[in-house]
């Protein structure tokens, strides 16, 4: 991700999570805080992103993640892999 901002170009990702058994803490928590320490190069150049998980529990979690860190482009959590892509498909 860093190399992506180093470029400036424009970019959207999704995260899909469908397979994970368990809540993925370990990495959640390096994935905001890499957010947080690029806080002022993603606007602009991170388009969107989706993020998709089976468990409805993980998207609660991270939804109360993103009450106190708000994501700084438009962002989905869904269960459904084929509504991330076509949430992505209209940025």
């Amino acid at each position: 991700l860093d190399r992506l901002l180093d470029r400036k170009e424009k970019f959207i990702f999704i995260i899909d999570g469908r397979l994970i058994k368990s809540a993925p803490i370990k990495s959640g928590y390096k994935l905001i805080k890499w957010m947080s320490n690029n806080k002022a190069r993603i606007p602009g150049v991170l388009c969107g992103s989706a993020i998709v998980f089976s468990f409805p529990i993980l998207i609660k979690i991270i939804k109360a993640v993103f009450t106190q860190s708000k994501p700084v482009s438009p962002n989905l959590l869904t269960q459904n892999y084929d509504e991330a892509i076509e949430f992505l498909r209209k940025i």
